[in-house]
């Protein structure tokens, strides 16, 4: 398969460390995003629980007249 290059006939070089550094970053800001959406997870997970205790709570408390 041919190729053509357009414009000074040969391909732009990029700078090696420029493409590690912008692929560092990006597994840095992946990693950054995966924790907090688990905090994100958990602390939902935390506040459901929470309220379907606090639920269970008034429920019981309805049963026993205490309300």
């Amino acid at each position: 398969m041919a190729v053509v290059w357009l414009g000074n006939g040969r391909p732009q070089r990029r700078f090696v460390a420029a493409t590690l550094r912008r692929r560092l970053r990006l597994r840095f800001v992946a990693a950054l995003y995966r924790r907090a959406l688990r905090r994100l997870r958990a602390a939902s997970a935390a506040a459901f629980k929470d309220v379907l205790e606090g639920a269970a709570m008034v429920g019981a408390a309805r049963l026993n007249g205490d309300i």
